[in-house]
């Protein structure tokens, strides 16, 4: 009987949520940095999906230093409506506040968030902005994430500048479950500057080494993917090595390479086929092990003569460079090796001109 009532319980709970008519494209505001003591008000456009009218019963904000207004109480089904909310900027520092939606016969409310960071003066990025991803400037073209262990959060800042001549609401499209990007403020008015706060979440991270994914920087929710918008994200995974102890790393194996970085100029081959050698030597004293060897970018080949290295011996890995699609690719062309040198746990070699 219990578990019939649990069930009910949790029914009637999720019954009330998926009964809810008003939705919005965006619930959370970022109001990027706000001027203190200056009252900074966004707007919350809703839509009734259902076919029926909407009565709104109740708006209410979780603290007095916001106040929300909907600018109408009855919606007609398919219609809008705007909740203007406003945050008094009263106090220093992030702030992170609800506005709750309540229709008549619902319980639950729609929750919507407006948050920032109150300053007493804004600082501007200084840098400049020498990419264009989907027609928004941007200081990066690609998103990188170097030797990160499993467990950690770590975090990258993008700088972007809105030099359209209309408002737009920036949105990276196409996020996997181990990446999340926060974009601040969220609406850029022309000439406009903000920025984007990618994190990585390791630990849904299958695999050493490389992960690579293509993101899409959009001008507003919904916006259509296309090769212009493509911002590449990688993302290296190190393993952990669980001691610093002097005696155990000198007895450990130790990758010693004949160069990391290849010069075209120094390559052989036809000049649309371009061909080296690297010898990988084991310089320690146990067996070196190659775990994952892999390539940031298309237009290269790579084999490796054995991918486990006894103490003294050596391996040769060739490397063959399709010139003609390299030099269309907006990456660096790069090699990445994981090893189980405790010194060297990640190598990459670069192809330069």
């Amino acid at each position: 009987m219990k578990h019939i009532i649990l069930y009910l319980i949790a029914f009637c709970a999720v019954t009330q949520v998926m009964a809810q008519k008003l939705s919005t494209a965006t619930p959370t505001y970022d109001c990027g940095q706000v001027l203190f003591r200056t009252p900074v008000t966004t707007k919350f456009v809703l839509k009734n999906k259902s076919s029926k009218q909407v009565s709104i019963k109740k708006v209410e904000t979780s603290c007095g230093c916001a106040t929300a207004i909907a600018s109408q109480t009855k919606v007609a089904g398919g219609k809008e409506l705007v909740v203007d909310a406003t945050y008094d900027a009263k106090q220093l520092g992030h702030f992170q506040k609800e506005i709750w939606i309540y229709e008549e016969g619902q319980r639950m409310p729609l929750v919507l968030t407006v948050k920032g960071v109150v300053v007493d003066e804004v600082q501007d990025f200084s840098g400049s902005y020498p990419y264009t991803l989907g027609g928004i400037s941007t200081d990066l073209n690609e998103i990188e994430f170097d030797d990160v262990s499993k467990g950690s959060q770590p975090t990258q800042t993008m700088h972007i500048r809105n030099t359209t001549g209309s408002t737009i609401e920036p949105v990276v499209m196409h996020l996997p479950d181990y990446l999340e990007a926060n974009v601040s403020p969220t609406r850029l008015r022309p000439n406009q500057a903000g920025e984007i706060t990618f994190m990585l979440l390791s630990s849904q991270l299958r695999d050493m080494g490389l992960t690579q994914t293509s993101l899409y920087l959009g001008k507003k929710p919904g916006d259509k993917i296309s090769a212009d918008k493509e911002l590449q994200v990688s993302a290296i995974l190190t393993p952990a090595f669980p001691t610093k102890d002097q005696a155990i790393i000198a007895n450990a194996p130790q990758l010693e390479l004949s160069k990391t970085v290849i010069k075209k100029s120094e390559m052989h081959g036809k000049p649309e086929k371009l061909k080296t050698d690297i010898t990988l030597k084991n310089i320690g004293k146990q067996e070196l092990v190659i775990s994952a060897l892999q390539m940031f970018t298309a237009g290269m080949n790579v084999s490796l003569s054995k991918s486990k290295i006894a103490p003294g011996e050596s391996a040769k890995l060739k490397i063959t460079v399709n010139n003609n699609t390299v030099k269309q690719l907006k990456q660096r062309p790069r090699i990445l090796m994981i090893t189980n040198d405790p010194q060297q746990p990640k190598v990459i070699i670069e192809v330069q001109e």
